[in-house]
């Protein structure tokens, strides 16, 4: 289910064009289509300025750093709670 959501909101299945409104909206706000939509877009040379091109970097940027650091506390938490038995 998950790998669906991702494949749907990435532009893998689907470019993000062509959502619709308030669709498009989410999938912007959502990290998945940094993975797959944005490097296609670099790539067909949607982005043309610099600056475009050094947004799409940014908002990758932005988003590599988010999940990293939640991915930390998530792991830092579990780490505490472990406990191994034996040995």
């Amino acid at each position: 289910m998950s790998a669906m959501v991702f494949m749907f909101f990435s532009g893998f299945i689907l470019p993000v064009q062509f959502f619709p409104g308030a669709l498009r909206t989410l999938a912007d706000a959502l990290p998945f289509t940094a993975i797959v939509q944005l490097p296609a877009e670099v790539f067909l040379s949607k982005h043309r300025s610099p600056g475009e091109l050094l947004w799409v970097l940014a908002r990758q940027g932005a988003w590599m750093v988010a999940l990293v650091g939640a991915g930390r506390l998530v792991m830092e938490r579990a780490w505490r709670r472990v406990v191994v038995q034996g040995g």
